[in-house]
């Protein structure tokens, strides 16, 4: 079995708030352990930057339903909103491998 060696960040960037496009998907990577070894990761899409300076996304499986819901099936929306300075945990998907791949050598030990 062949090792792929590929450079990675010291740490994964997040997006910037300039970065943000609306109507895109962006992930929200965070972690169960303080360690940083077991991921959790929601698809989310970026709706708009209100007055007061907040971002706010919405989980991408609503997003995509939009409006529309069949029969009398109602559908849960889930909004996120974050400060700028909150926004160390949300990527674009380039950024979101760079930190998975950060956690996977955590997990094997690795230093590198």
């Amino acid at each position: 079995m062949t090792s792929i060696t590929l450079d990675v960040p010291a740490y994964a960037e997040p997006v910037q708030p300039s970065t943000l496009r609306s109507g895109e998907v962006y992930f929200s990577l965070t972690f169960f352990d303080y360690e940083m070894l077991i991921p959790v990761i929601e698809t989310i899409v970026y709706l708009e930057r209100t007055l007061d300076e907040q971002f706010v996304f919405q989980d991408a499986a609503s997003f995509q339903l939009g409006d529309v819901a069949s029969g009398e099936e109602q559908v849960e929306r889930r909004f996120f909103v974050y400060s700028e300075a909150s926004l160390n945990s949300v990527f674009d998907g380039e950024h979101l491998i760079h930190g998975l791949l950060r956690c996977l050598r955590g997990r094997n030990g690795s230093k590198r």
